[in-house]
This record gives structure tokens, sequence and C-alpha cells, in this order.
């Protein structure tokens, strides 16, 4: 028996099990009363280039007989591809295989489970679970689409800054 925790970080677990809830839903009970958890699921929309990609190379390797031979293919795909694919427009924000080459390419393309989240499916889980959303972890330099960077007009700011964080989501 480990006891009780002040804070657990779960960073890229939940969304590769099969039953996510239930999981946060173990590791909330794990937490103190006033303990805090950090987690990171995939999002469904940031992630739209991946997912048509994940598509794409389970059509590929679908008959293929090992997982050296699905990694070949998939690198065979991402050498072909021209700037205008979504997967290569966005590549940046999810470059696990140019990081961590044949590993992140499995992680990020060829992994067996994924599940992505909306923002409402993320909040359903941690209500669900008895927990409270209280801020976002990532900094404000990785969320590229913050719209305070984009919006000069201050009558408009003002009112999207005068919208609760939650439901700017």
């Amino acid at each position: 028996d480990l006891g009780l925790f002040d804070l657990i970080d779960s960073y890229g677990v939940l969304h590769h099990l099969k039953h996510p809830q239930k999981a946060l839903q173990i590791l909330q009970n794990c937490l103190k009363e006033k303990g805090g958890m950090t987690i990171m699921l995939y999002a469904k929309y940031g992630r739209t280039g991946v997912y048509n990609m994940q598509t794409l190379q389970q059509l590929v390797n679908d008959e293929a007989r090992s997982r050296k031979e699905e990694v070949s293919n998939a690198w065979k795909i991402l050498e072909t591809l021209t700037m205008t694919n979504l997967f290569k427009r966005t590549e940046h924000l999810t470059p696990d295989h140019l990081k961590s080459g044949d590993a992140g390419l499995y992680d990020m393309l060829l992994h067996k489970q994924d599940q992505a989240y909306s923002m409402l499916t993320v909040m359903d889980m941690v209500w669900q679970s008895g927990l409270h959303f209280v801020a976002f972890a990532e900094p404000d330099g990785r969320l590229n689409m913050n719209y305070r960077w984009f919006v000069k007009d201050k009558t408009l700011l003002d009112k999207l800054l005068g919208i609760p964080e939650i439901d700017q989501l």
C-alpha cells in the first residue's frame, strides 16, 4: 500500500486505455483530500492530421506481418507527403516521430488503442470522477491558437476575456 498522493501526473496515458474513465476514477481515489492531478489527453480537433494519417496507416498495414514492417511502411508514406498534406502542415505540433524515431512514430501513428477527446468530453470525465477543473497546465506558447495573440480590437478582446474560460473551449 503506497497510501494517498499529493500529486498525480498522468501525461499521455489515459487515452491509450480501454476504460479511461475507470482509470481516472482509480487515480482520483488515490489522491489526498487536498491533492491535485495533471492529465494530458489527446485532443480530437488538434490532432486531425494525425488521425487522418492513422487511418491511412491502418489501410496500408492491414496485412503487415510485423511491427517492423508497419514502421517501415509508415516511414515510406511520410517521405512521400507533400506540404499540402494536413499531417505534414501540422507536423511541428506533434513531432513525436521526429524526436523519438521509430518509437515515437509507432506511438503516434500505429498505436492500436488511441482515443481523442473534445474539451466537453474531458470536462465530463473530470466531473464524473469527482474532480474539479482548476486550470490548464500547458504554457500559452504551446497553445498557438490563443485568440489574445490575434484579436487586436480592444472592445472585442474585452468581451472575449469576459467569457468564462470553460465556455471558451
